[in-house]
């Protein structure tokens, strides 16, 4: 179990002011936490800055919580607040 987090039986809880803070690129101010099998960021995204290209073995899940997400490799739009985008497993983001 990790440090940052409580353990109520089988629940990990954790606190948004106890998770790990970093700038991992430039306008993307982030928040992570690990359970056993699943890892979480949450990220205030910059206007203007992009995702870059990157793939995962597993779904990938966005919240938009204000602004819009727009597909740079469709130009599609994922809609804004809340919308909720699930990214195929081993698709290519970017």
């Amino acid at each position: 179990m990790s440090d940052k987090a409580s353990d109520y039986g089988e629940w990990m809880i954790f606190r948004a002011d106890q998770m790990v803070q970093d700038e991992r690129r430039p306008g993307w101010r982030g928040r992570f936490c690990n359970s056993i099998a699943m890892s979480f960021s949450q990220y205030e995204i910059a206007r203007g800055r992009w995702i870059h290209e990157h793939h995962h073995a597993e779904e990938e899940v966005w919240i938009v919580v204000e602004g819009r997400l727009q597909s740079p490799s469709t130009a599609r739009s994922g809609g804004g607040p809340g919308r909720r985008v699930v990214v195929p497993a081993t698709s290519r983001t970017r």
